[in-house]
């Protein structure tokens, strides 16, 4: 069984990553796959710099 994590992540603190994280874990159930963890970046816009990130 393959084990996997969830990474969702939105650009605004006006959007939630409910939808991405409700959908891959259909996708995992579906596939028989083993979730392992769940990682989110709220808010955080993925054009800012990495090191502008935390």
């Amino acid at each position: 069984m393959s084990r996997v994590v969830i990474y969702g992540r939105v650009s605004t603190n006006d959007q939630t990553t409910d939808n991405q994280i409700y959908k891959l874990k259909e996708i995992i159930e579906n596939r028989n796959w083993n979730l392992v963890d769940t990682y989110t970046d709220e808010g955080i816009s993925g054009s800012k710099d990495r090191n502008k990130r935390p």
